[in-house]
């Protein structure tokens, strides 16, 4: 009798350490902070889901959600990830296939991911503490020049964008002298932030990356000049510079932020194939490929 009642409360207390380890909160670290998630992470097949609010907001990568297909697509400047839910098969860069070992599902409405593979897929360096319950994330920090940048280009990309939905998609809602205010006030913040681009000099590290974004900011100055013509006095001519333009800008951007993810990490800038077609066919005569154009529009996407 004695020998089964300390069976029994040894079967008890067991059975009341592994539900309270089991039980355990989750925490995640980011460069040394703590990161507060909205709805908790869990574990599921020694894999850590997380929300995935964490990885748009905490990681600061797009995320798109198609409810049609299921699929979550993750992406930054240089990487794309899609993984359908409930399905351990993701596609990477379009081309790439590989199967983890745990798929991302919905769990009371909300859709949670992997973050270890999303993580690692990204560049980011993944740890566990398994005393202490916390994943552990270091992610490499752009230094104040990078992020600076980084910063202005995303400042000068959203005005141009914005000048974009005035004269296309909602032309038809303003007048001509509402439309011509409005130039006038995102060409006044374009320059301000061109002479911010310019006043930064130059940086050892980041030639390429200056270069390229010195570039992208003269593509724009040319731009300013043909929005009224091309749209306000229906010329043509300015219509097609200006849609010719917006494409060179398009992959100008581009080339900055490929040469400022490779530069951040001390590597060699690699001009994509690509974008050497497009440069090369530009500088003879402007034509491209066909096949050039689509490639470079799907990367652009």
């Amino acid at each position: 009798m004695k020998k089964f009642l300390s069976t029994l409360l040894v079967f008890l207390f067991l059975f009341n350490v592994t539900s309270v380890y089991a039980a355990r909160d989750i925490t995640i670290t980011l460069n040394g902070k703590e990161i507060q998630t909205d709805v908790k992470p869990y574990i599921k097949d020694d894999r850590t889901l997380v929300p995935i609010r964490f990885i748009s907001e905490a990681l600061n990568y797009d995320v798109e959600w198609d409810e049609a297909t299921r699929k979550v697509t993750i992406k930054n400047d240089s990487k794309k990830i899609e993984l359908t839910i409930d399905k351990k098969d993701v596609v990477i860069d379009d081309d790439i296939v590989v199967t983890n070992d745990v798929a991302p599902e919905i769990t009371d409405s909300r859709t949670f991911v992997p973050v270890r593979f999303i993580a690692e897929n990204f560049g980011v360096e993944v740890d566990w503490d398994p005393e202490n319950y916390v994943v552990i994330l270091k992610k490499e920090e752009l230094d104040n020049y990078a992020q600076s940048m980084k910063d202005l280009s995303g400042e000068f990309q959203k005005e141009l964008a914005q000048l974009r939905q005035y004269y296309f998609q909602d032309a038809s809602k303003y007048s001509v002298n509402e439309l011509l205010e409005k130039f006038e006030e995102i060409k006044s913040n374009v320059n301000g932030i061109i002479n911010r681009i310019e006043s930064m000099g130059t940086n050892e590290k980041y030639e390429k990356s200056y270069e390229f974004l010195k570039e992208s900011v003269d593509i724009g100055r040319l731009m300013m000049t043909k929005y009224n013509d091309a749209l306000l006095s229906a010329d043509q001519g300015a219509a097609k510079e200006l849609i010719d333009l917006q494409t060179k800008l398009a992959i100008k951007i581009s080339e900055f932020k490929s040469a400022l993810d490779s530069e951040s990490k001390g590597l060699r800038y690699i001009e994509n194939k690509d974008i050497k077609s497009f440069n090369d066919a530009d500088k003879k005569d402007g034509l491209l490929q066909d096949q050039t154009i689509q490639n470079l529009l799907e990367q652009l996407q």
